[in-house]
């Protein structure tokens, strides 16, 4: 077997599941390639904070030397000396084949810098896949090093019109996020008997929460929607588990720490309802149709996905129709969400295969 190609993957962990889908998407459209090593750049931002790019202490070529030190037991109390993440450090010397950028909202600042100076460094083959987030981002607004990165990437998708319109000029390719690809295994569906009810709260940690407009929306759409339907509720952020059980007594809810977990919480229902976006990815992944409920600009994304989008002020009743609707042509959608995703997987393949 000749070696494994090493390939560096940005995205989080332990923070947003969603991220992890669209990373996991990433993942099985190269693994359809070439066989390789994961290296992950963890952007999570407890492990990789904003302004680490200067610290003194988190350098892969020096950090040991901190390891038992005295200035370790007293120092180390109130300041980070060392980075033992299990993922890219900076400085790091790595044998790498190719990076992916997935494409979460952050896909460049400060953040990146550190990556992204070893992509200019060793001359590192780079793809963006599934850019979006609706930033207005281009050659005027972003840094130097990011706008040369995205110049010398070997490909670029984008997931939304804006982000397309941006990145044009440098080819960039409007197809579905990659999160359409987060899972290997898709259900097939006739009736509708379950439905999965993703909650969000405005009590949340910051960038994982929505606002309290959009929580109240939910605490009554998905009241309304247990009176008529057999439902549980899914929960993606650790923090959404003490509103839940205040809003929702006594009612089931599902949650992982593990992002990997989803594809089988997600399996159990025939349709979803997600505030967040990632949530309709992995159900139409999975062949199940789902209606998000859009309460940002980012909601373009959805459509890549093939899911129903209903604003978020949207009455109940238009969304039971919406439901009911869903109900009469399930096999129809259910049999069209799996073909499209077997039609995108391979549309990326064939933009990204000569280039790997």
């Amino acid at each position: 077997m000749p070696p494994l190609k090493n390939v560096i993957f940005s995205s989080t962990r332990q923070w947003n599941p969603g991220d992890e889908f669209i990373q996991f998407g990433c993942q099985n459209l190269i693994s359809n390639l070439i066989n390789f090593n994961s290296i992950l750049f963890n952007r999570n931002p407890q492990i990789r904070g904003l302004h680490d790019t200067n610290h003194p202490f988190l350098n892969a070529n020096h950090s040991h030397k901190f390891n038992t030190s005295v200035i370790n037991a007293f120092i180390g109390k109130y300041i980070k000396l060392n980075f033992w993440d299990n993922s890219f450090k900076n400085n790091g010397e790595y044998s790498t084949d190719f990076c992916v950028i997935s494409g979460s909202p952050e896909w460049s600042g400060r953040r990146l810098e550190p990556l992204f100076k070893y992509i200019e460094k060793n001359k590192i083959p780079t793809f963006f896949l599934g850019l979006g987030g609706n930033k207005n981002l281009n050659q005027n607004t972003l840094s130097t090093l990011d706008w040369n990165t995205l110049k010398n990437a070997k490909f670029i998708s984008t997931r939304d019109s804006t982000s397309q319109k941006a990145l044009a000029v440098l080819n960039a390719k409007q197809l579905p996020c990659p999160a359409l690809f987060a899972t290997n295994s898709t259900k097939n569906i006739t009736t509708l008997k379950k439905i999965g009810l993703v909650y969000a709260t405005n009590k949340s940690t910051e960038n994982n929460r929505v606002t309290q407009e959009t929580e109240n929306h939910l605490k009554y759409l998905y009241s309304n929607l247990m009176q008529h339907y057999e439902c549980e509720l899914i929960c993606h952020y650790v923090d959404e588990l003490e509103s839940i059980e205040k809003d929702f007594q006594n009612a089931t809810y599902h949650y992982h720490y593990d992002a990997a977990q989803y594809e089988q919480i997600f399996k159990q229902f025939d349709c979803i309802i997600s505030p967040r976006i990632h949530g309709c990815g992995i159900a139409s992944s999975l062949g199940i149709p789902n209606i998000h409920i859009a309460h940002s600009d980012r909601s373009e994304t959805t459509k890549g996905f093939k899911s129903f989008l209903h604003a978020v002020d949207t009455d109940f009743n238009l969304i039971r129709q919406q439901i009911e609707e869903i109900k009469l042509n399930m096999h129809d959608l259910n049999s069209s969400l799996i073909s499209h995703k077997k039609t995108t997987f391979n549309k990326y393949i064939d933009l990204i295969k000569n280039e790997i």
